[in-house]
């Protein structure tokens, strides 16, 4: 079993190493390019929250998708918004990220919030 731990944790590491630039990049991106005020906003107080309620009551990825997809949509996450939002952070309606994915993508356009809010 100690073979196994490390294997996985070796994937793990890579997997971490490889995709958390770019999830938190295409998150900045979102924030500065394309993000309204207010949806930006509602996404950095889930970051908030989420970095409040770590690790004891870390949402699942289904649970974090569905309140990243309220924050951005200020509506409930419906059929639509959850499809639209699966084709815009990973290029298929289908494929929801996992819960890395969406805390690195979250934590990018937290960034930005945190180097512009009192700006505005």
């Amino acid at each position: 079993m100690n073979m196994v731990v490390e294997r996985l944790r070796a994937s793990k590491q890579k997997i971490d190493e490889e995709q958390r630039p770019e999830w938190i990049e295409d998150g900045r991106k979102w924030a500065a390019e394309t993000a309204e005020y207010d949806e930006l906003k509602r996404v950095a107080e889930l970051a908030e929250r989420l970095d409040a309620e770590q690790p004891t009551a870390r949402p699942d990825a289904g649970a974090l998708f569905r309140a990243l997809c309220e924050a951005i949509y200020q509506e409930d996450a419906d059929s639509y918004s959850q499809e639209e939002l699966a084709e815009q952070l990973t290029g298929d309606a289908r494929r929801w990220p996992s819960h890395d994915q969406l805390c690195w993508y979250i934590e990018g356009a937290q960034q930005v919030w945190d180097e512009v809010s009192d700006k505005i």
